[in-house]
């Protein structure tokens, strides 16, 4: 998030800046999957991590389609 918040405001919004920040959420969800088939307690906060990630998700998304608008493109 804070990344992307960090682009946002340079409003460098570049393709390389959009595949780096994508390959950080698949990472994020990567980790995410592995600590909940790792909890075997029922972490109390597992889904304030599933929110997180979702927000970050929606976040990329808006930043994508910063992305694509100062391309021209349309995605």
């Amino acid at each position: 998030m804070a990344e992307i918040a960090e682009e946002t405001a340079a409003a460098h919004f570049t393709y390389a800046e959009l595949e780096e920040n994508d390959e950080d959420l698949t990472k994020l969800r990567s980790w995410l999957g592995k600590v909940e088939a790792r909890d075997m307690l029922g972490a109390a906060s597992a889904g304030q991590a599933r929110a997180a990630v979702a927000e970050c998700a929606e976040a990329l998304d808006k930043f994508a389609g910063q992305v694509y608008a100062a391309d021209g493109d349309s995605p």
